[in-house]
């Protein structure tokens, strides 16, 4: 990540340590809060969830650490929805801290549903630069709960675009871990194409790159792209110094 941003809210009471307790990566709610923002939190259909307050709910100051993308993310969302409802009087009460109170109430629910699945692992094999796209715009421990999601919530093969029954060139194999009900929808995919000849080898194949057409399409690439940049201009200056790094960007700037 580019870095971590600590972001002041208004929560309410007890959601932040409820999110704590149900986070479910190793780098604790702050990484598993920015994965959630980035590619999980579904907007509303309107403003009502994300302004709805009762005035039984008693709200609490807090400190959330999430990366810096991840707030870029939260920016760019409110950015939207004050375009949609310009003239919304209740637009007015749209910030990061109400955005925030939805996307924890999400996070949260989905969260808690995680502890409840059964999971199981298998293999699959990829073209080789496939399998690479993925590592340089998703962290490795996120791969297989981003694939996970994006199953169940966002794929649906057509008529018009169905997956092919094709070994790939050039493959590499790699174990992913998901819940049991996202393999079932890969199997009932191969049943809803039989005479195809597809399996679920070739369906998980078709989901990875229709996966890649939708991360190719976001700011996503941007920010991750920018992450590796940075990670690789470090490194280099550690290993050969300022002076020769200014060097090799020159270089490489006259090529362009």
């Amino acid at each position: 990540m580019k870095g971590i941003f600590l972001l002041s809210v208004s929560l309410f009471e007890g959601q932040l340590q409820e999110a704590q307790n149900v986070a479910q990566s190793s780098g604790g709610l702050g990484a598993d809060l920015s994965h959630f923002i980035m590619f999980e939190y579904k907007l509303p259909s309107s403003l009502e969830p994300i302004l709805s307050k009762s005035d039984n709910d008693v709200l609490s100051a807090e400190q959330l650490r999430i990366s810096i993308e991840a707030r870029d993310h939260l920016d760019s969302i409110i950015d939207k929805l004050k375009k949609e409802y310009p003239r919304s009087r209740e637009s007015y009460g749209l910030n990061r801290s109400s955005l925030m109170r939805d996307i924890l109430k999400q996070f949260i629910l989905k969260r808690q549903d995680l502890e409840k699945r059964e999971v199981h692992h298998s293999s699959f094999s990829f073209e080789a630069d496939k399998i690479s796209f993925l590592q340089s715009v998703l962290p490795f421990k996120e791969r297989d709960r981003t694939i996970e999601h994006f199953i169940l919530n966002s794929y649906a093969p057509s008529e018009t675009e169905p997956p092919e029954s094709h070994k790939p060139k050039n493959m590499s194999q790699i174990r992913i871990k998901m819940d049991v009900r996202a393999f079932e929808k890969l199997d009932n995919i191969v049943d809803q194409f039989k005479g195809k000849g597809l399996t679920r080898a070739d369906v998980m194949r078709h989901v990875v790159d229709q996966l890649i057409k939708e991360l190719s399409t976001t700011d996503n690439v941007k920010a991750f792209t920018e992450e590796k940049l940075d990670e690789a201009v470090r490194n280099f200056r550690e290993v050969h110094g300022a002076d020769r790094l200014k060097e090799k960007l020159t270089e490489y700037d006259r090529r362009q």
